[in-house]
């Protein structure tokens, strides 16, 4: 029988004896332990730089690059709705809005909604030139909705404190546009559906407008800064979905 006793293994040998064994290469548990735990923590340090180092170089130089490079435009919108049979669906997501409250964002059940999407400040600009021109075009329409939607990749500003002072800068956001239904609300990291708008952009630093039909598709896509021809596409689009209803 093998009897443990502080660092050490006895066996208990024949007319009661105890006799003390050795651990191979004379190693004990305890720093065998110690040992292995270095090594993991070590590679998982490692690990986790190596993936801290790819994302600053994909999530900033690359990005800050393309931006310089493009403006922002890093497509062009289409002259006609995508359509129903191979529109995707705007991903669900859990959003919230200034007042702290929580839920997921609908989007269906409307003629035409546009979604517009930015990761930084520096996108506010090109999302305003989409949704006021929307919101001139159609402001009188029924079944028309606005979305701002602010995506926070911060994991240190979704924490509490810092959402508080997210909240506080959309305090003006009442009457920015004609249209009754148009809301501002947040998307922090972490929440459902984060990781697959994230997806749908491929550069943080542009913002993006998605058109959005009854049931939830995207019919129509833009981003950087419209052109005047993309305006034109963009409401044509909408009001095409209000006529027919999809």
């Amino acid at each position: 029988m093998l009897v443990g006793r502080g660092r050490h293994l006895w066996k208990q040998g024949g007319m009661g004896r105890i006799v003390e064994l050795a651990w191979p290469c004379h190693i004990t548990p305890r720093r065998s332990m110690v040992n292995f735990y270095e090594i993991f923590s070590k590679e998982k340090r490692e690990e986790g730089r190596k993936r801290l180092r790819e994302e600053l170089k994909r999530g900033h130089f690359d990005d800050f690059k393309q931006l310089r490079d493009t403006g922002g435009k890093l497509f062009q919108g289409s002259a006609s709705l995508t359509p129903t049979s191979v529109s995707e669906r705007f991903p669900s997501v859990v959003v919230s809005t200034s007042d702290g409250q929580e839920g997921v964002l609908r989007t269906e059940g409307k003629g035409a909604v546009l979604v517009c999407a930015a990761c930084r400040d520096g996108a506010q600009p090109m999302i305003d030139r989409w949704a006021t021109a929307f919101d001139d075009a159609l402001c009188d329409k029924d079944g028309v909705s606005i979305v701002e939607l602010s995506i926070v990749d911060s994991k240190i500003m979704s924490l509490w404190p810092f959402r508080r002072m997210l909240y506080a800068q959309q305090s003006g956001f009442d009457g920015k546009y004609k249209m009754d239904d148009a809301q501002s609300v947040f998307l922090f990291s972490g929440k459902e559906g984060y990781q697959n708008i994230l997806g749908m952009m491929d550069n943080k630093l542009t913002g993006y407008v998605f058109l959005l039909d009854r049931d939830g598709r995207i019919r129509w896509r833009g981003c950087g800064f419209p052109t005047e021809e993309e305006v034109r596409w963009l409401v044509s689009g909408a009001e095409t979905l209000l006529r027919k209803g999809t």
